[in-house]
């Protein structure tokens, strides 16, 4: 992916100023000016204070257990809907509003709504 690909992605899909965690240092300034980045490099550490990636990680893993058991046979086309789906399970099943799980992820309440709606596709 490149650095436009990635940067137009991330701007479509977050909201400026958002927090941003990954598992490698940030290649990109571009990036680093638009959000607030923050990362982890595996190969000396899992964990910094509250920088991880633990949770996108298990919500990953449990997205796939719910396709390959569930869903069994998905269209790359309604991917997105999927994730969507998701994330509204795992806040559910988290007990959490939809204006807690905005807090916790930096983006605004009607962000959540819309992805969990489908007014707004998270994208894949």
């Amino acid at each position: 992916m490149t650095l436009e690909t990635r940067l137009g992605y991330l701007q479509e899909n977050a909201e400026a100023g958002s927090k941003l965690m990954s598992d490698e240092a940030s290649d990109s300034p571009q990036v680093d000016a638009v959000f607030v980045h923050e990362f982890v490099n595996h190969k000396v550490e899992y964990v910094r204070g509250d920088v991880h990636c633990n949770g996108v990680e298990n919500f990953w893993a449990l997205l796939q257990r719910t396709l390959s058991g569930t869903y069994v046979s998905v269209e790359p086309f309604h991917l997105g809907a999927y994730v969507d789906e998701q994330t509204f399970r795992l806040r559910r099943e988290r007990e959490l509003t939809q204006e807690q799980l905005a807090e916790r992820a930096g983006v605004s309440r009607n962000h959540i709504a819309d992805i969990e709606f489908g007014t707004r596709n998270t994208g894949v």
